[in-house]
């Protein structure tokens, strides 16, 4: 399951908190509901009717195991306007896979790409 949030509030803590983490407005949440321990990447690719965009930059940087049950959530910087224009996120694990998720605000099933 993945959800996506702009604006979450999050962010004036991680500005508060965090010196190097100013206007962090858009939070992804990844929730392993599998049984097995999944494996997800720092980036995700945003995508809708007028095109798609590759978010490279989450924090925290890197390749995070996800136990099942559990969840990790990511941050990055995004103008809220375009991100107005998405309606799926794309995230990938690591080994490879995508997984689409529709963008609603809620936790939405991701589902595998072939």
């Amino acid at each position: 399951m993945v959800r996506v949030l702009m604006n979450s509030g999050l962010e004036e803590v991680l500005s508060w908190k965090c010196c190097n983490l100013q206007g962090m407005n858009l939070e992804v949440h990844v929730i392993n509901g599998s049984d097995e321990r999944i494996e997800a990447r720092s980036e995700m690719e945003l995508t809708g009717p007028g095109g798609g965009e590759r978010v490279a930059w989450l924090y925290p940087p890197g390749v995070h195991a996800i136990l099942p049950g559990e969840a990790l959530s990511f941050y990055c910087s995004h103008d809220e306007e375009r991100f107005k224009t998405f309606t799926n996120v794309i995230i990938e694990d690591g080994r490879g896979r995508r997984f689409r998720a529709r963008i609603t605000g809620r936790a939405e099933p991701a589902r595998i790409m072939d």
